[in-house]
């Protein structure tokens, strides 16, 4: 950044150009110090931290479900997208854990209701089956709403019958004299 040499560079300017050049930064450190304290002698270093999605900030310490089920509860309660995070993931770079938010942003979807949802959808399309479509209900002939409720256990203990148990479901369905 230039300026005209008869202008005095202060903190304040040099906070000023730093974030020109670094859209979404704010200062911070010693900078944010000098600004705050009313120091008038410029640095020779200017420090800014640029923000971060929180879901890129999970992805070192999540494993690829947590973290689909963190994006999922992101998408749910927030006015965030699936695609905002693909994008966040793709224009990061040197961020650890990247490759894994990336992967995540990718099965992340809008209208899951819970972590246990999201774990369902995850073990369904980890199992070689169709993604379910989110939110379907359900109904009998009478209009009336029918469940058929895998439990917390089901998920985390046994989860080869819960697959298996929805393949042999879909496999009745579409042939039905198999039954």
């Amino acid at each position: 950044m230039y300026v005209d040499g008869k202008v005095a560079v202060t903190p304040r300017l040099q906070a000023e150009a730093a974030l020109l050049l670094t859209p979404g930064a704010v200062v911070s450190h010693e900078t944010a110090l000098s600004l705050w304290t009313a120091n008038d002698r410029a640095d020779d270093v200017v420090h800014v931290t640029v923000q971060r999605d929180t879901f890129l900030d999970l992805a070192p310490s999540c494993d690829l479900t947590k973290l689909v089920a963190a994006g999922d509860s992101l998408v749910r309660r927030t006015d965030v997208e699936p695609h905002h995070l693909v994008e966040a993931g793709a224009a990061a770079i040197g961020v650890r854990g990247v490759r894994l938010a990336r992967e995540a942003a990718g099965l992340v979807r809008g209208g899951v209701d819970s972590p246990m949802e999201s774990l369902l959808r995850l073990l369904i399309v980890f199992g070689g089956l169709p993604e379910p479509q989110i939110g379907y209900v359900i109904t009998d002939t009478a209009g009336g709403w029918l469940v058929r409720v895998f439990t917390a256990y089901d998920l985390l203990n046994i989860p080869h019958t819960v697959v298996a148990r929805i393949a042999e479901d879909l496999h009745i369905r579409h042939h039905p004299l198999a039954a």
